[in-house]
């Protein structure tokens, strides 16, 4: 799932499969219903810290592992400014 961005030219089974892999892992990590996807709070839970780790699960290198805790932490501390 982490690789997607490999195969731009999947099929569509392939990308739902994906989807479908994705929601699972969430929902077994996080306790996130995929079906509430565009609820606000399932927004607040999806952008913490807790699970940057969960998606990294998903991830194989080590690199995007890293370029992705560094963009949530800069989401996080950008997140009090837009509140305001």
């Amino acid at each position: 799932i982490g690789e997607v961005y490999n195969n731009p030219t999947a099929t569509k089974e392939e990308r739902k499969r994906w989807q479908s892999a994705l929601d699972k892992h969430l929902r077994k990590k996080m306790k996130l219903k995929p079906m509430t996807r565009m609820n606000g709070n399932f927004a607040r839970k999806l952008m913490s810290r807790e699970t940057v780790d969960a998606v990294c699960d998903l991830i194989k290198c080590e690199k995007r592992h890293e370029a992705l805790r560094e963009l949530m932490d800069l989401y996080l501390n950008m997140k009090p400014v837009w509140r305001s």
